[in-house]
Formats: C-alpha cells, structure tokens, sequence
C-alpha cells in the first residue's frame, strides 16, 4: 500500500477513535431498566399518585415519577408499565401529566394525595460536560390523543436558579428520538452547567388520550463538537506525516 493510501486510511481511522471517543462521553438519564412496576389509577386510588424508584441506571440513582389526573379520577385514568427499557404510558378522559424528576434520594410526600419535593441532590451536576449540548428523549411511538403532538416541560435547577423549556413533541407511530438543544432552554441556562434537579413533564397541560412508550433519554455532544475534534485530530495526523 502506498504512503498516500497508509496516511488517508490513518486519518479515517483517526476520525473515527476521536468521534467515537466523544459519543462515548454521553450520560444516561434514564434507561428504564428498573425492575417491572405496574401501576393503575382508579376511584379507589389516590391522585396525585408517587412511584418511587433506586436504580443505578438513572441520573441521582432514583426516579421520582408523579402522575397527576386533571379532574376527577375515572374508573381507569392511566395504566403503564416501567422496566425492562421502556415507560408505557396510556391514559384516558381526564388527561394525565406524568413528572419524571431526578434530584438524587429524598423523601417526597407520598400522601395521599402524593407530591413531588425537590430535595436538589444533584450536588451541581454538569450536564455540559465534555461538550454535551443536547437532551434526546427516545420513543417507541407517541401519540397526542386529540392533537397532532404531545406537550413537554424540561425544568433543570441548581439551587437558586432555573432553566426552563417547553416544546411538543410530534406524533409518531415508528420510533423516534426527539432532540432538545439547551440553546433553546430560557431563564438562567447557567443551571445546565451546575444542576442540582432535572424535571421532565410529559402532558404538562393535561391533554387526554395520551398514549407513549419511552425508551429511554440521555444527554449527548453536539455533532459540531465532534467534528471538531475528530478535525483536530486529523490535523495532528497530517503535521505528524509532514514532519516524518
């Protein structure tokens, strides 16, 4: 093989060791991997309802997932399974706001009625680190019932101050991964480099028939950080061939 040929193969190969190495600086928020919970509203059960998990494979090491019925509770509001890597959310007439937080271990209110504390146990995570610019929150599908969309509320705080987004997410019968820049948080971003809570409402405005199946929502680098580095790289690869 040629030295030409030897030196481009090495520069693939080097982009490839830097953009790998980066994607793999990504950190999981939940992964759904807790042990099966099955759970049931109806009008012998309270509402707000609080479902409490430990699980090394979520950011703090517990989920706190509340489900809040907008009205009066039906004879089944919602029903869903979590576990084995997904959240199963289906739900009726009244809508239904499920609040996954992420604050580390506290005790919240378990009632009844239920609700949430944010004990901001994070102790000032970066979600920023090693370039990450960017929530994905995957779907095995989603539907927004009467709408063509589902709403969705991020809250990151730490300790004093707040970064907010609110978006929707499209209709999808196929997977899809739906990507939320923190570019487009308002408030203090500042909250993003030194978070003590992470709160994600799925429905915040109480929408019925809203039907998903999460798979799972990590924290990645924007793929303009990675082509830079894996650039630098092939920078250094080129000097390194010049000055042999």
């Amino acid at each position: 093989m040629s030295s030409s040929k030897l030196l481009r193969l090495g520069v693939l190969v080097g982009a490839f060791v830097m953009v790998t190495a980066i994607s793999a600086q990504a950190y999981p928020i939940d992964m759904f991997t807790s042990p099966r919970v099955v759970t049931v509203i109806d009008l012998n059960d309270p509402d707000p309802t609080l479902i409490k998990v430990d699980h090394v494979d979520t950011l703090g090491g517990q989920r706190d997932l509340l489900f809040d019925v907008w009205g009066t509770p039906g004879p089944v509001s919602y029903a869903g399974t979590i576990g084995e890597g997904s959240f199963v959310f289906n739900s009726g007439t009244p809508g239904v706001t499920a609040t996954l937080q992420y604050d580390g271990s506290d005790l919240d209110i378990v009632g009844p009625p239920a609700s949430l504390v944010n004990a901001e146990n994070l102790g000032g995570f970066d979600l920023t680190a090693g370039g990450t610019d960017c929530f994905k929150l995957d779907f095995k599908s989603i539907d927004g019932g009467n709408y063509s969309y589902t709403d969705i509320e991020i809250e990151v705080h730490n300790g004093t101050d707040v970064a907010l987004f609110v978006g929707t997410i499209p209709n999808s019968s196929i997977p899809i991964r739906y990507d939320v820049s923190f570019g487009s948080f308002t408030g203090a971003t500042s909250a993003l480099s030194s978070a003590t809570s992470l709160e994600i409402r799925l429905n915040p405005n109480g929408h019925q028939d809203v039907d998903f199946t999460m798979t799972g929502s990590v924290g990645v680098p924007e793929p303009a950080t990675m082509t830079l580095l894996a650039l630098g790289g092939i920078a250094m690869l080129r000097r390194r061939r010049r000055g042999m």
